[in-house]
């Protein structure tokens, strides 16, 4: 017997994998999943304990459902998937104050890198697999955007 939560991802692998569905919204679904994930982790921030929790859920669920998605299309890494970018942008947010600066700019940055993809994100997007593939570009630009705000941050910059 399955459990409640591993019968809910499969039935709506596809909801959860397109981001409720703005993974179909053209042009750009990357950024509407990401546009998807900004209020929640603005709800977030405050709490950052929590947040770290999110992510960590997040990450694992993206995994699964994409995994699903993959199988059931048969695609290797559709546009339309966009629960990496909401997880990208929850990353990119992690530990930063609540002010427009912290999250319009890790926002545009975190997409800037989502599409150009420079080493090692490009590095991944390459050579990483299946749905694990799909999910870690987006952690790592996540990650990387989180990185240099908190030096902006710790520095005492852009204090908005």
């Amino acid at each position: 017997m399955t459990s409640l939560f591993v019968r809910l991802c499969n039935r709506y692998s596809t909801l959860l994998a397109t981001g409720l569905g703005v993974g179909f919204l053209k042009p750009a679904p990357g950024t509407w999943g990401a546009l998807l994930g900004l209020p929640f982790a603005m709800i977030l921030m405050p709490f950052p304990l929590i947040h770290m929790l999110a992510v960590g859920f997040v990450f694992f669920i993206s995994i699964y459902v994409t995994d699903i998605y993959l199988k059931k299309t048969l695609k290797i890494d559709p546009s339309e998937v966009v629960i990496d970018e909401v997880l990208g942008i929850l990353i990119s947010l992690v530990w930063l104050p609540l002010t427009w600066f912290y999250i319009l700019g890790p926002f545009v940055v975190f997409r800037l890198l989502d599409i150009w993809k420079p080493y090692p994100i490009s590095w991944l997007d390459q050579n990483a697999k299946g749905a694990f593939g799909v999910v870690i570009d987006d952690v790592v630009a996540g990650l990387i955007t989180n990185i240099l705000f908190q030096y902006f941050y710790f520095q005492g910059y852009f204090i908005i």
